[in-house]
């Protein structure tokens, strides 16, 4: 019998995850009707963790919170092949070790962060601050090609409304936007965060940044993002933003052999 069980009741996914949101917080937001179509669910028996296949435009990602141990993170691999891709990305607090069904083309060590400041302000509140729809897809998109060429945004997201820019003779200089949000179970992840080359140490970041979250903490209770460990200078603007520290996990491409 297998010890892998597909979920596919929202509901009984809440109920299991709802206990830890901060390790949670990218699988809940895919709760939203706007994400869950292209997610799928697993338990393993045995193992005290909810485990996330998301298939996005570009790549897919299995998620695999609470997993601190190499070698049981091996065993979910296994476990989970028959429905993972070729190559896909890895999230997981385990560190992956590469064996005879996988290889690992790099891992990355990332902070897990939660905004814990209810009395968070913008500094600049005259900077004019928009707010991004469908209209302005392409102009992103470009825009990501020359400030964040690894970023991870998809043509969807735009639809949330969550994106917020600082636009000067109609060229993006600065974004915030998310990953995941879902007012209904009220978090969301931020990402897809850059500023133009030409562009920074003007504060663009804290101001679209802190304009988001203003807008999110109306919304959401839980309001996180990832970041590369080695990224300092980004750590210390979350910092100040008023960001905590929670966790380190690794983000890793994965290929089957």
């Amino acid at each position: 019998m297998s010890l892998v069980r597909e979920i596919k009741e929202k509901n009984k996914l809440w109920e299991l995850m709802k206990k830890d949101p901060c390790a949670y917080l990218y699988l809940i937001g895919d709760l939203d009707p706007f994400y869950f179509p292209k997610t799928r669910w697993f338990t393993i028996k045995g193992l005290p963790s909810v485990f996330l296949l998301y298939q996005a435009e570009k790549h897919s990602i299995l998620i695999t919170p609470k997993i601190q141990d190499s070698s049981t993170l091996s065993e979910i691999l296994s476990e989970l092949s028959f429905v993972l891709p070729e190559r896909f990305y890895l999230d997981s607090p385990a560190r992956p070790k590469a064996d005879r069904n996988f290889t690992i083309g790099f891992s990355h060590p990332h902070q897990r962060m939660l905004l814990q400041n209810p009395s968070l302000k913008r500094r600049n509140p005259s900077l004019l601050i928009q707010s991004l729809n469908h209209s302005h897809s392409q102009q992103l998109l470009d825009f990501y090609t020359l400030s964040y060429p690894d970023h991870w945004y998809d043509s969807f997201m735009i639809e949330t409304g969550k994106f917020k820019a600082i636009i000067k003779d109609d060229q993006i200089l600065s974004v915030a936007g998310i990953h995941t949000y879902s007012p209904d179970y009220k978090t969301a992840a931020l990402g897809n965060i850059a500023t133009h080359p030409l562009h920074r140490n003007q504060g663009y970041g804290y101001e679209v940044i802190t304009a988001l979250c203003l807008e999110l903490m109306n919304e959401c209770q839980w309001i996180g993002l990832n970041v590369l460990s080695k990224n300092k200078k980004a750590i210390d603007l979350y910092h100040q933003i008023g960001f905590k520290d929670q966790f380190t996990f690794y983000e890793s491409e994965i290929t089957k052999k």
